[in-house]
């Protein structure tokens, strides 16, 4: 099976997801990790599905649009956050530029995971209340996926099998 984005196995895929989130939001535990993964099948297909348009829906395993991508950089640059993620994976967000999310799993789930980062509702505790989450602040009303979508692709990729291992 080809998988893009960068992403050689769902190994990766797991253990970058629970890096990025102790990195960013430790307090969130397997929730902040699972958001993350289930966000990556609800795009993705957890790297199996490569976009056709490029850069047209986002770019990386998690679909992040140029726009959010400078947003949220220019949100977290020198905050907190910033410090953990240097500390972390050694480097700075003001350093990144939009297309190294491309093919850098780590990089996608970063801001993947800082795009929740700006919601104040704590990530919920059932996949249904995740894909709700993900609707409301992730895909948006303009975006084409629904809750249903989120749920039925994050059960294709097994996304429960790969949370078991942590």
């Amino acid at each position: 099976m080809t998988l893009h984005y960068g992403l050689l196995s769902r190994e990766q895929a797991l253990k970058t997801a629970v890096a990025v989130n102790n990195a960013i939001s430790p307090k969130s535990g397997k929730w902040g990790v699972c958001i993350i993964l289930e966000t990556a099948c609800a795009e993705t297909l957890l790297g199996k599905l490569k976009d056709p348009t490029e850069y047209g829906a986002g770019s990386s395993i998690c679909q992040i649009d140029k726009g959010t991508f400078e947003w949220l950089k220019d949100k977290y640059k020198g905050k907190a956050v910033d410090k953990r993620i240097n500390d972390a994976f050694g480097f700075d967000l003001a350093d990144i530029q939009y297309r190294e999310i491309e093919l850098n799993p780590l990089l996608g789930m970063i801001w993947c995971r800082l795009r929740y980062m700006t919601v104040s509702d704590p990530i919920p505790t059932t996949i249904g209340g995740r894909a709700k989450y993900w609707k409301e602040h992730y895909n948006t009303k303009l975006g084409k996926g629904t809750e249903s979508d989120y749920i039925t692709k994050s059960n294709n990729c097994d996304v429960v099998s790969l949370i078991q291992q942590i």
